[in-house]
């Protein structure tokens, strides 16, 4: 983890500051860690991500990284489904009947993720074409 310099200038402190709160808070931190790893308070996080532009870096860095790990996620499928297949073989009638149970409950929960994703879809189109591109962001004066 890197330190705060006090031969830093007052912007690279803020700069890096900040970087190590948005990165503690994108890996999952408690407002209250994040501000610890950066030595300031829970309250400067919490003022922090009042500011809706470094809430929105965070929230993006976190879409980022959930997107990669279900990239990960998604490179094991294979061989997950293959190590399951073996496992509904087992002589034994119990790890058959667990490996079933995965089966089922993942194959469900992939057909509901799917549907919810096509009609998310759906919607954003629906409201593109009445809005236009914005998504009917109208900037208020």
């Amino acid at each position: 983890m890197e330190e705060i310099d006090g031969s830093m200038g007052e912007d690279s402190v803020m700069g890096l500051r900040d970087r190590l709160i948005r990165d503690g808070l994108v890996a999952g931190m408690k407002y209250a860690e994040a501000g610890a790893s950066a030595s300031v308070s829970e309250r400067t996080v919490r003022r922090l991500m009042a500011d809706e532009s470094f809430r929105g870096e965070v929230h993006a860095l976190r879409a980022e990284r959930m997107s990669r790990l279900a990239d990960l996620f998604s490179e094991l499928g294979g061989e997950a489904h293959r190590v399951l297949a073996e496992l509904l073989q087992d002589d034994n009638p119990g790890v058959r009947a667990r490996a079933a149970q995965i089966a089922l409950s993942m194959g469900a929960r992939f057909r509901r993720e799917a549907e919810i994703t096509d009609r998310i879809e759906t919607l954003e189109r629906r409201i593109e074409a009445l809005f236009g591109s914005d998504g009917g962001h109208h900037a208020v004066a």
